[in-house]
């Protein structure tokens, strides 16, 4: 009977250590970053895509109209967060959108008050 016991003990050990090796292998991206989410409030959106970039991660522009001076108003998420390397940072900008060509196969507009693409 104790060896049964004690079979029965490797078996479940080896199958939780299967399980957490599949798990670990397969688990979403964990956030990451050096710097996390840097703040671009106040900033243009062209500081503001500088800055991203520098920090892994891209930007996404809303214009909210009042000005054309294309300062950024708010920001999501909130600076000092951590973001998977490569997500976009949502900013409102003080901006109106222009009219903007065709940006190319597999390109969007991601700020439609100067027509970047990426």
């Amino acid at each position: 009977m104790t060896r049964r016991i004690a079979t029965t003990v490797a078996v479940l050990a080896l199958v939780a250590a299967a399980f957490a090796a599949g798990w670990f292998a397969h688990r979403p991206p964990q956030p990451t970053g050096s710097n996390g989410v840097p703040n671009v409030i106040g900033l243009t959106t062209e500081q503001a895509d500088i800055r991203l970039q520098q920090a892994g991660l891209l930007l996404e522009v809303r214009s909210i109209g009042g000005g054309t001076d294309r300062v950024i108003t708010t920001q999501s998420p909130a600076p000092g967060g951590r973001l998977v390397p490569g997500t976009s940072v949502e900013v409102s900008a003080r901006c109106f959108p222009v009219p903007c060509p065709f940006p190319g196969t597999g390109k969007t507009i991601y700020d439609p008050c100067t027509c970047a693409s990426r």
